[in-house]
């Protein structure tokens, strides 16, 4: 009976011991299952933009802009969505996509500021002595559709990747 009363104490100490354990991995699998989710959702909207963007051709897309700002601030700032992920190749399109993301920005002023270069210059005049050899142009709708078409390319390859990820542990076992 002593034995019993020794065995049901440890055996108590330990079940008290593994529970938090247990339950803080769960919740951190949650967690990051939660950030998986909300990551896909981000890149499909990005996706889906994107590509709308590229069927108009039109360099100037507000909300593709809009969405690159919010995704660079939110992966900028949120740390935990780099490591919500395991697998080294989503990590790799992880990275893709956000390096797109951020570099559609500055591209994005290229573009404006050829636009804006484009309408302010004058035709050569006669009496000018020294034509100037650079007309600044606008974008062509091939390299704007180009640009939105590797956007979203990239979006959606990280949005397969992420459907394969199961950060959830017991997921792994199944």
């Amino acid at each position: 009976q002593e034995m019993g009363l020794v065995f049901g104490s440890l055996f108590g100490f330990f079940l008290g011991l593994a529970t938090p354990i247990i339950l803080d991995l769960y919740r951190d699998a949650r967690h990051n299952q939660g950030l998986v989710e909300l990551m896909k959702a981000e890149a499909s909207a990005f996706a889906c933009a994107a590509r709308a963007s590229a069927g108009i051709g039109y360099w100037d897309s507000t909300e593709v802009r809009h969405l690159a700002t919010l995704l660079e601030d939110r992966y900028s700032k949120e740390s935990d969505r780099w490591i919500a992920v395991r697998d080294p190749t989503c990590r790799e399109a992880l990275t893709a996509f956000y390096m797109a993301c951020v570099g559609y920005l500055p591209l994005r002023e290229l573009y404006e500021k050829q636009v804006q270069a484009a309408s302010e210059t004058r035709p050569e005049e006669p009496e000018s002595i020294i034509p100037t050899a650079y007309q600044p142009t606008p974008p062509r709708a091939d390299e704007v559709r180009s640009t939105y078409t590797n956007l979203a390319d990239r979006a959606d390859k990280l949005v397969a990747l992420l459907e394969k990820e199961q950060p959830l542990f017991w997921r792994r076992w199944c």
